[in-house]
């Protein structure tokens, strides 16, 4: 019987929820599988005490599920003989100094990032193997990282279909009064916006402008931003009509909030694969996002595409999308 060990609590190491969100998930859905085959066992452990005792008597293999970007295993898992590793967003290595909010990050990060690159030059033997989301992230490491490409699989992240699921229209109109009252907004379309703390990466500003001039051109809409932001965003924000920073939601409310949007828009400027469009496809709401890296292998017939960086093209295909049902549908 196959014995499985995964370290579920990233602790320190963890700089998004994302990591250990899709970790525990995973977890827990291998357990059920557990129970339902007795084809094998997992045992759920600390990222920090992977490598105490003995690991390879105890254990057949390691899965860290999701490493997050371009770092190196931690020194403590190397030892273990069958180390399998997920690897979801090299933003900081393709992108550079456009990835970080200031110089000041950028030349704080610069030498870990150069420092991380060279253990993957000498070690990448230490880890058996890797998988990654999609076709551009594994051409991404392959370029980057110099892993050889019989090391990497493809293994599409999923969704909770029990969660994120479509509401007819009867249900949406009275469930956004409902959760837009809760949040003391009036009752009117929207587009929603998935942030987190590095809005550099997330392109926000330029989602921003974009959303001043939809706005100027008519549309109804507002634009809610959910997920962790700083002063600077909430600064920027400010003086733009109907653009409304929510910060970090429940999930149930997140899930809601999604569901009577009439638009997910995240035009970053790199995504590893890009989950929040994964649940509102879900949903049946279509996504504007990215022309570049993960997003069109993701999102495929199910959103438009805009060039990040051009304020313009974010723009129209805002006002087309919103103008025009038969595109949304």
């Amino acid at each position: 019987m196959l014995r499985i060990n995964m370290p579920i609590d990233y602790g320190s190491f963890a700089q998004a929820t994302s990591l250990n969100l899709i970790t525990r998930k995973l977890y827990f859905e291998l357990a059920r599988k557990m129970n339902d085959t007795k084809l094998f066992t997992i045992t759920a452990s600390l990222l920090q005490n992977s490598g105490l005792g003995n690991i390879n008597q105890h254990y057949d293999c390691t899965i860290i599920p999701n490493m997050g970007g371009y770092k190196f295993p931690l020194e403590s898992s190397l030892h273990n003989k069958n180390l399998i590793i997920g690897i979801v967003g090299i933003d900081e290595v393709v992108l550079g100094r456009e990835d970080y909010k200031s110089d000041t990050d950028w030349k704080r990060n610069e030498p870990i990032i150069k420092d991380e690159l060279q253990k993957w030059k000498e070690d990448e033997s230490k880890v058996s193997h890797i998988h990654v989301s999609n076709q551009p992230e594994k051409d991404q490491l392959i370029e980057y990282l110099k892993i050889p490409e019989h090391k990497i699989s493809i293994i599409p992240y999923g969704v909770d279909h029990d969660l994120f699921k479509p509401i007819d229209d009867k249900q949406k109109k009275k469930i956004r009064k409902e959760i837009l009252a809760k949040y003391k907004l009036d009752n009117s379309p929207y587009l929603i916006h998935i942030s987190e703390a590095n809005w550099a990466r997330k392109n926000i500003f330029r989602l921003f402008e974009a959303f001043q001039k939809a706005k100027e051109s008519g549309i109804p809409h507002k634009l809610l931003i959910l997920g962790k932001n700083d002063n600077f965003v909430h600064k920027r924000a400010k003086p733009i009509e109907d653009i409304h920073i929510l910060g970090f939601v429940p999930e149930n409310d997140l899930i809601t909030l999604l569901q009577c949007s009439d638009v997910l828009v995240n035009p970053s400027l790199h995504e590893g694969f890009g989950l929040p469009m994964l649940e509102a496809m879900a949903c049946k709401i279509p996504v504007i996002t990215s022309n570049v890296f993960s997003p069109p292998a993701v999102v495929g017939e199910g959103g438009l595409f805009v060039d990040p960086r051009n304020v313009d093209d974010i723009c129209e295909k805002i006002i087309e999308i919103t103008n025009n049902n038969v595109i949304r549908e």
